[in-house]
């Protein structure tokens, strides 16, 4: 069972490739997502200095978080 899992072979396989771009595309759209839904979120800070302080400290705790 433990070759199975270090198999690559079947990593390389033209079956794979749509699930890959799948996972890809919908990676791209889930950060896209995140990017609109903090920027609603900073947008009703009043200062454009706070809203510059949350991206960094959103993005940062995100980053640590996994």
């Amino acid at each position: 069972m433990l070759d199975s899992l270090t198999d690559l072979d079947g990593l390389f396989r033209i079956e794979v490739l749509p699930i890959v771009l799948t996972l890809v595309l919908l990676e791209a759209i889930l950060s896209a997502d995140n990017a609109i839904a903090l920027a609603a979120l900073v947008r009703s800070l009043p200062d454009p200095k706070q809203e510059e302080v949350a991206v960094t400290e959103k993005i940062y705790k995100r980053s640590k978080s996994g």
